[in-house]
């Protein structure tokens, strides 16, 4: 029974008049709480193979990935037989696009309501239900890509939890400072990162902690020195605009100090910084790459545009008057924002009205069509065809010009 289940049990017995029956006298002094102890982080090892990561501490929710033997995690909490973990690098989470706006750094997002739900990402669920966190106006997201249902892909917020049956994890004793979740890290970069240390939406590398070597040990002292420096360099790579950021550099000597170092929270710090760098020069080069793609699309099309300007268009001009006439009207079927602007031309002469053709206008057509629906007009076509699609054709006219027929005199058979 959890405190707040028995203070309003306590509070109705009280208003029951329960507490009447008890011996008159001064009510004895309440023994303070015992403070509850907050929970440590600790990492922790997997002990089976292809064990499920799941969105939930029950087997009722829906699973995001799986760990293999030997792989360690940071623990973050502990539910009744389940192990809550830091998201691991190639878990993601989702956010409901419609309450994120793009920044001018197409992979950052900028939350735009109160208490928007942040949840578990799984690449074979499209209806995720599992609720990580919370995030407020103003918050900022890494956006990792799109995903169906109008959810964005997203790096975990920080204390987001995945969860693992406690029987396959156990505590590694000893083992290095805890690796913590990134929060905003950039995309592409794992959500774990090296203790003491933040990466913001933007790329910035801030609280960058690298602690002391243990005393007498003069090469630790010495390769936590150079680690101290790098970072420094990270740090300073990561004020300049993004495509001028040249990180790969910065991993190779990283992966060096990895290598020859004998401290084993350098080598380890380092060698995750390894990966966190090749990722993000990784996804720099993508982003260049749809740049280009886009910049490249957008040329054609202007070349394409600057051919058709020279292409002189042939108007069609019908011999006897008009292509057709009739009263206007707007047509369900081509009410598509997205597609072609056609409406109907109905015969006003008959008790039911009969579609004569569809009139389309075209997308740079100075006809303003607001002054002639519902009334008779004539069309005069720049071209025609016939939608054969249905029982009955119907043509289509491609209008160039329309003129209004209601004040015209009547034609004399």
């Amino acid at each position: 029974m959890s405190a707040r289940q028995i203070v309003t049990i306590a509070a109705l017995l009280g208003m029951c008049g329960w507490c009447s029956a008890q011996p008159a006298g001064p009510a004895p002094a309440a023994e303070p709480a015992p403070p509850v102890a907050a929970f440590v982080p600790y990492v922790g090892e997997v002990t089976g193979d292809s064990v499920y990561i799941r969105s939930g501490p029950s087997t009722n929710y829906y699973t995001v990935g799986k760990a293999s033997a030997g792989q360690r995690v940071t623990v973050l909490a502990e539910k009744e037989g389940w192990i809550g973990i830091a998201p691991p690098p190639d878990c993601f989470s989702l956010i409901d696009a419609r309450y994120v706006d793009r920044d001018r750094d197409p992979t950052i997002g900028i939350v735009n309501g109160e208490r928007v739900n942040v949840r578990a990402g799984a690449e074979n669920v499209r209806d995720p239900y599992a609720v990580q966190a919370q995030l407020d106006r103003g918050a900022k997201v890494r956006i990792l890509g799109d995903f169906p249902n109008g959810f964005l892909r997203i790096s975990p917020p920080e204390d987001a939890k995945l969860w693992i049956f406690g029987q396959y994890v156990q505590r590694v004793e000893g083992a290095a400072a805890p690796v913590t979740a990134a929060g905003d890290a950039p995309p592409g970069v794992p959500t774990t990162q090296p203790a003491g240390e933040t990466v913001t939406a933007s790329g910035d590398v801030t609280r960058i902690t690298v602690p002391a070597a243990p005393a007498g040990t003069k090469t630790a002292e010495g390769d936590r020195a150079v680690l101290a420096n790098l970072e420094a360099a990270v740090k300073a790579e990561m004020t300049k605009p993004l495509f001028e950021r040249n990180v790969r550099p910065l991993a190779e000597k990283f992966q060096t100090l990895a290598n020859q170092t004998k401290d084993e929270y350098t080598a380890h710090y380092a060698k995750t910084r390894v990966a966190q760098l090749e990722d993000l020069a990784a996804t720099i080069e993508s982003v260049k790459k749809a740049y280009d793609v886009h910049d490249g699309i957008a040329g054609e099309r202007e070349q394409f545009a600057r051919e058709r300007e020279r292409v002189k268009t042939v108007r069609i001009r019908e011999p006897e008057g008009f292509a057709a006439e009739g009263e206007l009207r707007e047509s369900a079927v081509y009410a598509s924002p997205t597609g072609p602007r056609r409406y109907r031309l109905l015969d006003p002469g008959k008790d039911v009205t009969r579609t004569l053709a569809y009139v389309e206008i075209p997308p740079d057509s100075p006809i303003d069509v607001t002054k002639y629906l519902g009334r008779r007009v004539g069309v005069r076509a720049q071209s025609k065809q016939l939608k054969v699609d249905s029982v009955d054709p119907v043509p289509i006219i491609v209008a160039e010009e329309l003129v209004l027929l209601e004040d015209a005199p009547p034609k004399v058979e």
